[in-house]
This record gives structure tokens, sequence and C-alpha cells, in this order.
């Protein structure tokens, strides 16, 4: 039941953090978006780091740390693009298939076993989510081969995230996910940088601190699940975050 509430606080906060990038627009470039948002989630890491007297010294794996964070930037990085040219609830059906390549990568990376059951109600829930979107003819325009690529680094990012957690604490994992995505935004810094007004910046700073909890939240469950192709736990993930969004953006 705990990883049931978790999770469901999980994709609530997700949701939230997505509504608060989506009413910026267009009105930043990208890799301001990344940054700020990734700056904002810091300052309240550091306090619950400081008030659990957490040792950043105890961090380990540095090398898994760097490529998680590649991927998980990228996947980050298609995620918020996505969310300026895909309608929200196209885009999460499409990333229902995450639930695809986390399936398949964790058999060869993690050696997991995936029963027949689990594969077929995974399927099930998949051709579901579809037949109950309607999805026209445009589903798999250009834009919408955005968020499948997200699905694919984001999945590559859950699994290498599954090792880190074995030997890391999950919010100084957090943590060091979050300042490498801080500095690394400032690779891609050009002259289109424009001060966010006001309004965009109550977003980003708001979505900032929603994705804290939510990944605070998701590292608790994947430290603690036995498995990351659990049925339940897949499916309530991706179900659960449609009917969010069909709430906020219909």
């Amino acid at each position: 039941m705990s990883a049931f509430i978790y999770k469901s606080l999980s994709v609530l906060f997700f949701v939230l953090m997505s509504v608060c990038i989506k009413a910026t627009g267009d009105n930043l470039p990208l890799f301001e978006v990344v940054f700020f948002r990734n700056l904002f989630a810091l300052i309240p890491l550091i306090v619950v780091i400081y008030y659990l007297n957490l040792k950043i010294s105890s961090i380990n794996n540095y090398k898994l740390h760097f490529f998680r964070g590649l991927v998980g930037i990228s996947a980050m990085s298609l995620f918020f693009i996505s969310l300026r040219y895909v309608p929200l609830i196209e885009m999460q059906t499409i990333s229902f298939s995450s639930v695809f390549f986390i399936s398949i990568l964790s058999i060869f990376f993690l050696g997991e076993k995936i029963g027949y059951r689990r594969v077929i109600a995974i399927i099930i829930g998949f051709i579901g989510v579809v037949i109950i979107l309607k999805p026209d003819v445009n589903l798999l325009n250009n834009y919408s081969v955005l968020p499948l690529l997200a699905s694919i680094f984001l999945s590559m990012a859950v699994i290498i995230l599954k090792k880190i957690l074995i030997t890391n604490n999950n919010i100084l994992t957090v943590w060091a996910f979050t300042l490498f995505g801080t500095v690394s935004s400032l690779f891609f810094y050009s002259d289109d940088w424009i001060w966010p007004n006001n309004l965009d910046l109550v977003f980003l700073i708001a979505s900032g601190f929603f994705r804290v909890y939510c990944s605070i939240l998701s590292y608790k469950i994947f430290s603690i699940s036995r498995s990351l192709c659990s049925c339940s736990f897949r499916l309530h993930f991706c179900c659960l975050g449609i009917c969010h969004r069909l709430y906020f953006f219909w």
C-alpha cells in the first residue's frame, strides 16, 4: 500500500510540474527551462540534505551518475519540447511505450524475469489507453516522435537509476542529477537568453519544487521495488498519469 501511495503522489507532482512547464509556453528557450527547473529544485534539496544530515561524500558510482545524467537530461529536454508541440493526452499515450522499453532493458541489464501474464497485461493496458483516447491519423506525425524518443531515454535512465540506488541514498541521487542538469544546461547558453517575466518565474520555481517531491517519491519506490516490470507498478503510473492530465487539460 505504501508503494501505491508513493506512486500516486509522485504522479500528481509530475503532472503539476508538467502544468507549470506547459504554462510557460514558448516564452523561454529550452535550455533556460531546463536550467531554471533544475536550479529551483536544488533549493529544497539542499534544505532536505542539511535537515537529514546526509553526507554528499557518501555518493559513489560517479560513472553511473554521469551516464544517468546524460540520458536523463536528454529525456527531460525531449519531454519539455514535446510539451510545446504535442497535446498532453497524445504525448502521454505515446510515452506509455516506456513500459515496453523498461521491461526489455530490465531483462538484459538487471536479470529480471517477466511472466506471460505481465506481458499480456501491459499490452492490453496499452491498447485500452489508445482506444479510450481515440487518436487521429496524425498521432505519429513528426512531433509525436519526440515523446517516443523521450521514453527511450527515460527507460535507459530508469535502468541506470536502479543500479545506482543499490549503493546510494535516494535523496542524494536526486541532488546529483539535479546538479548535473543545472550545470550541463549552461553549456547550451546562447544570445537567445530571455529573463523570465514574473509569472513565468513563478511557474519555473513551482516546477522545480514539484519535481523534487516527484523524484524523491519515485526514487524511493525504485529503491524498494523488487521488480521494475511489476504490472501494478507500471500500469498504475501510466494510467493514473493520463487521468491527471485529462483533469488539468480537458
